[in-house]
């Protein structure tokens, strides 16, 4: 077994950096979900290259020890470096914090730090395999049993990060325990087993002894024109408490989320709709738990204010650094401690106003209190006369195609559920929705009215600010803007179509170019989505005679596995994300388990002992099986989008469960079409790179269309659909030269 503590280590230390890499760079990228595709894309591009980079070394190289050797040393070194880097590169790239990172830098930024590294895993794998088979002297099971090992370490780094490492270290510790692990690996390559142990145990305990430095000189350095006064971890993201000109600000995953004191701001979210609501005794204040916030609020006739905080420990952190304490809060305050819309499912109350106080939808954690499915639970807890308010980004003089595309989503979500919706084209837009029929009256006049009858006194929002906001012509000019982008699409838990458009809003600043090019891809009709798979279908089979098609039509159904299997891992992981809000947390959790299934699939794979046609079957078989876990997910996604099942414990466990199926057909088919690549063949050290590559490849390009395009585009139930189909063409081809494909296995 020694010799397998090599794939072992690789696939430990790749789930490791992978999860604390993607963790970093959702810092850096502002929280947005989409990035994960331009994280992934890259990591897998990479790792595909690295196998086929170590296909040809394998056999241009007699001495494949030496430079395996060598890669474990670079690798050790690489994984910190390129996590301060991660750290820094806003700084390098003269990025202010707090300012959105448009696509096109996203995919920069993800592609100078993820390619080194991932490079080289996947480089060590392969190289570590032949190795392995060279010392097994040739057995043709040892690939099989490399994949087996690579995958229990990174099953057991999922569960570990999870668990123990993610609350007891800091990013720097568990990065730099996965350096000393290779480092390790490159010891027992070169030194041996009973040498190289010992030397790797010294360098892992000395690696991880350095790193608390490199985390406090790094953090300095990511936020160098801020003075942080708190960083930490939770399930929800990076929280960050940092000072600058007297302000405290608050970074969730590197969004700017709140800043005390912000009284101009407060003032324009709070007052619009308590103002237009003639007796607002019961107000629910969503994202918002600053003190500006409560005061401003219990200015009007209010009986009870409840207040919800997604993460509980913004609530320690705002009171903390707000210099508030709990007997100073009112008597008419609650806080509620827990997710927004959990609460208002068990909640029995009903409120007259409920206040969402949050950033526009740049994230799929934020994006799920801009749905119709929350705002037909809002309504259920809104009296008679109930409003519900919201805000997203302001307009200078007229809004930009961006920008009324975003607000346009958001009006029509809302306009499913409420019979009226204003918007008040204000520092931001804020949109006011009633159930109720007659128009609320929202004139200038009407707020400093109320405004003098209730005697508030205000700083901004009053007899001067009102009228210069809302004057006729801005409020004529967003309708009109707004009229000209009806086309666009509502949003929704499972078609996060407004995070797309504020995406889109941001970079239209930021990378303008890539934006247009996204929105090319966006404009295709869903009707050609479905009808690629069968595009392809009739390419391949026209090529169906030619000589070299029989070994394609293998790697084209490990393509397209490769493409289903991150798609799986990513509708998870995104549809987690938008029903629980906390998917940062379990990120880990979801690869584990999908990497424990691999395992389980890959073992069974060691019980197939047929040959030939009968192997291919085999393969024929599995590629079958894989066009029904895509409808399964429909089936789960449906059932949790339209009945109240999604907060029952067993539900929300059967994520990982369902990772664990979606590995386990991964897990059957790289070894089934390794061994037909390897059958028949005295040299067959290219296979396992071969396959690899390509199983990774198809996976980069999953990435790189299924996040960032597809699912804003089209929906999760959809995307999964089309993968549906993709493996239905993919088994027919497979079906289709069967016999062909006989005659080239015997």
């Amino acid at each position: 077994m020694r010799i397998f503590l090599l794939p072992f280590i690789i696939g430990f230390a790749a789930l490791l950096s992978q999860v604390i890499y993607m963790r970093e760079l959702t810092v850096v990228f502002y929280g947005n979900e989409l990035a994960f595709s331009a994280i992934m894309a890259n990591w897998l591009l990479f790792g595909g290259l690295g196998g086929f980079l170590g296909a040809f070394l394998n056999r241009k190289l007699p001495q494949v020890r030496q430079i395996t050797g060598f890669f474990f040393f670079a690798l050790s070194g690489l994984l910190p470096a390129m996590l301060f880097f991660i750290r820094i590169s806003r700084n390098v790239l003269d990025i202010p914090q707090g300012e959105v990172i448009g696509l096109s830098q996203i995919y920069w930024i993800s592609f100078l730090t993820l390619s080194a590294p991932s490079l080289c895993l996947g480089l060590l794998f392969t190289l570590t395999v032949e190795l392995l088979r060279r010392q097994s002297h040739g057995t043709k099971r040892i690939p099989t049993y490399g994949y087996i090992m690579e995958g229990v370490g990174s099953a057991v780094a999922g569960f570990v990060l999870t668990w123990l490492f993610v609350r007891n270290l800091d990013s720097f510790q568990i990065t730099c325990f996965a350096a000393g692990l290779v480092f390790l690996g490159g010891c027992i390559v070169w030194f041996g087993f009973k040498l190289g142990v010992p030397l790797g145990i010294a360098a892992t305990i000395l690696l991880t002894h350095w790193a608390p430095p490199l985390q406090d000189l790094s953090l300095k350095m990511q936020w160098s024109d801020f003075k942080i006064l708190k960083s930490t971890n939770t399930p929800y993201g990076n929280l960050v408490v940092a000072k600058r000109e007297g302000q405290i600000n608050f970074f969730e995953n590197g969004f700017l989320i709140d800043s005390i004191p912000d009284y101009q701001e407060c003032e324009s979210v709070v007052h619009p709709p308590l103002l237009l609501h003639p007796d607002p005794a019961t107000v629910l204040l969503i994202g918002e738990t600053s003190p500006e916030y409560l005061r401003e609020i219990l200015k009007h006739p209010v009986h009870l204010l409840e207040a919800t905080e997604l993460d509980w420990e913004w609530i320690d952190l705002k009171q903390k650094y707000s210099k508030i304490r709990p007997d100073d809060l009112p008597p008419k305050f609650t806080f509620i401690y827990g997710d927004g819309r959990r609460y208002l499912k068990k909640s029995p109350r009903q409120f007259d106003v409920i206040i969402i106080a949050l950033p526009e939808p740049n994230t799929l954690l934020i994006n799920r209190y801009y749905t119709v499915e929350f705002f037909k639970e809002a309504r259920k807890h809104l009296g008679e006369k109930g409003l519900l308010s919201l805000r997203l980004p302001g307009m200078a003089n007229y809004p930009s195609r961006e920008l009324a595309e975003l607000i346009q989503s958001i009006k029509k979500s809302l306009s499913h559920v409420f019979p009226q919706v204003i918007v008040l084209p204000m520092q931001s837009t804020h949109l006011i929705a009633t159930g109720q029929r007659e128009a609320l009256e929202h004139a200038p006049a009407d707020f400093t009215r109320v405004l003098e009858e209730r005697e508030i006194e205000t700083r901004f929002f009053n007899e001067n600010y009102i009228p210069y906001y809302l004057t006729r012509d801005r409020a004529q000019q967003l309708a009109t803007a707004l009229e000209k982008n009806d086309v666009v699409e509502d949003n929704h838990d499972f078609r996060p179509s407004a995070q797309f458009y504020a995406t889109f809003y941001w970079s239209a600043y930021a990378s303008p170019r890539f934006k247009d090019v996204l929105r090319t891809m966006m404009d295709v009709p869903q009707a050609g989505l479905f009808m690629l798979p069968f595009v392809w279908l009739i390419v391949l089979t026209a090529l169906r005679h030619k000589t070299y098609f029989k070994e394609i039509s293998v790697l084209n159904s490990m393509g397209w596995t490769g493409f289903s299997e991150i798609g799986f891992e990513m509708i998870l992981i995104l549809a987690y994300q938008a029903i629980y809000g906390y998917a940062y947390l379990w990120i880990a959790v979801i690869f584990g388990s999908f990497m424990t299934g691999l395992v389980l699939g890959s073992l069974l794979t060691l019980s197939i002992r047929v040959h030939g046609r009968k192997l291919f079957r085999r393969l024929e078989d599995v590629q079958f099986w894989i066009v029904f876990y895509p409808l399964l997910l429909i089936l789960i996604l449906i059932l949790i989008q339209h009945r109240e099942i999604a907060f029952i414990p067993a539900v929300q466990y059967g994520f990982p469960f369902l990772a664990i199926i979606a590995g386990f057909f991964g897990g059957l088919q790289f070894p089934l079409a390794q061994r037909i690549f390897a059958e028949g063949k005295k040299d067959n050290s290219h296979s396992t790179g071969l396959v690899y590559g390509i199983d990774l490849l198809g996976s980069c390009l999953g990435a790189l269309l299924i996040v960032s395009i597809m699912v804003p585009a089209f929906g999760l139930i959809r995307v999964s659909a089309v993968i549906a189909l993709i493996n239905l063409t993919s088994w027919w081809i497979l079906k289709l030269e069967e016999k062909s494909v006989a005659a080239f296995l015997e």
